[in-house]
């Protein structure tokens, strides 16, 4: 017995301290999950909000300044006085510092600049300048720095009284404003917002150094663009100022730039950072008890219990336990007392068995021995016996009639075969010639095999010696075959016994005698004739005397009719469906094909049972013979 094939103690306790474990911590991190769910979602809201916030006071700022450059360049249009109108276009907003007014080629026809500021003697058309304009539109140039300030231009075209653009309206504005306006807007302690144009480069943040490197976009800062951002509520990201980032941004409805809010994940998460702490301590106090509970279990339980069990193997093996050193003073010291002073006892008996299994295998031994030399003999003589059939088989093909034997009779066109359903079969039949007198014989012998097949032979060695000596009485023809035939079968002690008919066919008439199966008659019109052979003899060797069993019929054939002998292998053959084949599908086949030679109603007929049997085993012998008169 092997107590360690049911699996180690220790094994089955590591794994329920694991399961305990692992639930426990399951639980703990599902409850902090769905705080950090409900953490994001909180995030996710305060975010979106403070983005919304931010989009409107941008859209308010970009409102109240395009509102002053429409006004201004109303004015210009109302009035030819341009000092007066530029002047009062300045006192619009503050944020305004340049003032220009150009032709289509971008030169400056007049300027109103802020004191200490270079004049502007031509204006370089950017490509955003380069279009057709329409009442009210209003472009905006790419953000640009001086002097530490950040300033865009905004342009819009003046039209004359004709409708007609004759100038160009240029305000260059001040974004101060605009970048004190971002400071203002807050993302809980330490978020904060920032503009970038559609292009992605930054139009205000609340750091002014990553406002003057203009050549780098928000997608080369970030591997992001603007509308990536935009599409998500709320994403996920290393930010700007390279700290991970809660991030949301939307674009803004007056200028097509957009507002992106950020807010650290530390800020984010802070409220999250007790109860993760927590979980973590409980993790680790309680790994720390179960691996105090698993060394406990294993030097109290486990390895005394392992000493136990190896002791008692050794005893399985017949072996005495001398001694079992166990440390703990419990009841598995008395255990191992009490296996000591058994297990003296167990080596003997195991001794004892021991012997014994020793005395039995070596019976087992003589007698597998025994066994092979006779399993030798049995294949020697399986060898034997199958060269006897093999030999029985073709001297039983060998005197069947042979081809040209029934191409030489003039009178009747005859055609033959036997299939046996083993490998020898146990039907006979003949066709024999004496002088102008035909003698035709068809039989059945019971069953199939070596006996049959041998009995098989005898009978066509009497009917062939019968007919040599001339002998022309159906009655006395029988009676003589049937004496021989039973002798031999009592002296071989055989109880096989076969139907018989036999066919004296003599200038279109037959005398039919002997009892087989029924004979079938068509006539050349296709009228079908059954005769029936039941009262024209008695089974061959079934009983001495059966002379006055013994009747004859005479059958008179005209041109072209035909006449089929055939055994129970044919009528009897059964398909899958364990249906027979029948006599009337027989005649129905036969009368069909009447017309055709005999090897061709032959031929058609065996075709015709295969057909029916199809995958069916063949029980037994399929004989057929064809006479058709010429």
């Amino acid at each position: 017995m092997n107590i360690h094939k049911h699996g180690s103690l220790i094994k089955q306790l590591i794994q329920k301290v694991l399961l305990i474990t692992s639930v426990s911590i399951f639980g703990l991190c599902s409850t902090n999950i769905l705080l950090l769910i409900n953490r994001i979602d909180s995030v996710q809201k305060q975010i979106l909000e403070s983005n919304v916030e931010a989009v409107r006071t941008f859209d308010e700022y970009f409102i109240r300044l395009k509102a002053s450059i429409i006004a201004a360049s109303n004015l210009l249009q109302a009035t030819d006085d341009f000092q007066y109108s530029i002047l009062q276009i300045a006192s619009l907003n503050p944020s305004i510092v340049d003032i220009l007014i150009m032709d289509k080629q971008g030169n400056v026809n007049y300027q109103h600049h802020t004191f200490g500021r270079p004049k502007i003697s031509k204006y370089e058309y950017p490509e955003f300048l380069k279009k057709e304009f329409q009442f009210g539109e209003i472009s905006l140039s790419k953000i640009s720095y001086e002097e530490e300030i950040s300033t865009i231009d905004l342009v819009t075209p003046l039209f004359d009284k004709l409708g007609i653009q004759t100038s160009m309206l240029m305000v260059r504005v001040d974004l101060t404003e605009l970048w004190n306006t971002t400071l203002d807007i807050k993302v809980g302690r330490l978020g904060y917002a920032y503009i970038v144009d559609r292009e992605g480069y930054l139009i205000s943040h609340r750091n002014r150094s990553y406002l003057v490197n203009q050549t780098l976009t928000l997608n080369d800062l970030l591997g992001r663009t603007p509308e990536s951002i935009a599409n998500l509520e709320l994403t996920f990201y290393q930010g700007l100022e390279k700290k991970w980032v809660f991030a949301s941004g939307q674009p803004l409805n007056v200028v097509p730039w957009f507002a992106i809010v950020e807010q650290p994940i530390e800020e984010a998460l802070y409220p999250l950072l007790i109860p993760a702490s927590m979980v973590v301590l409980v993790i680790v106090f309680v790994v720390f008890l179960l691996y105090d509970i698993i060394v406990f279990f294993r030097d109290r339980i486990v390895y005394p219990l392992r000493k136990l069990s190896s002791a008692i193997e050794n005893t399985e093996r017949g072996q005495a336990i001398v001694n079992i050193a166990l440390s703990t003073n419990d009841e598995f010291s008395q255990l191992a007392a009490v296996l000591a002073s058994t297990s003296l006892e167990n080596a003997d008996l195991y001794q004892t068995l021991e012997h014994k299994v020793e005395e039995r295998t070596a019976e087992l031994e003589l007698a597998n021995q025994e066994i092979t030399i006779l399993n030798a003999k049995l294949k020697a003589e399986n060898i034997r016996l199958n060269s006897e059939l093999d030999v029985a088989k073709k001297i039983q093909k060998m005197v069947l009639p042979k081809a040209a034997e029934l191409e030489g009779i003039s009178s009747l066109d005859i055609a033959g075969s036997m299939e046996p359903a083993d490998e020898v079969g146990g039907d006979y039949y003949d066709v024999l010639q004496h002088g102008e007198r035909l003698k035709i014989s068809i039989g059945d012998v019971t069953g199939h095999g070596l006996e049959s097949g041998v009995l098989m032979l005898m009978t066509q060695t009497v009917v062939r010696t019968l007919q040599k000596v001339n002998e022309t009485n159906p009655v006395n023809f029988l009676d003589l075959l049937n004496q021989t035939i039973y002798d031999n079968l009592q002296r071989m002690n055989c109880d096989k016994n076969l139907t018989l008919s036999i066919l004296d066919y003599h200038d279109g008439v037959m005398t039919l005698s002997g009892q087989h199966e029924e004979l079938i008659l068509v006539r050349s019109n296709g009228e079908v004739e059954i005769i029936d052979t039941i009262d024209l003899g008695f089974p061959i060797g079934l009983e001495k005397e059966i002379r006055e069993f013994i009747n004859q019929q005479n059958i008179y054939l005209n041109l072209e009719d035909v006449v089929v002998l055939y055994t129970d292998g044919i009528t009897e053959a059964t398909n899958i469906n364990q249906e027979q084949y029948g006599l009337d599908k027989l005649c129905r086949v036969i009368a069909n094909h009447r017309d055709k030679s005999a090897e061709e109603i032959r031929k058609e007929v065996i075709k015709d049972v295969r057909k029916f049997i199809g995958k069916q085993k063949v029980f037994d012998d399929i004989t057929l013979v064809v006479l058709k008169q010429k």
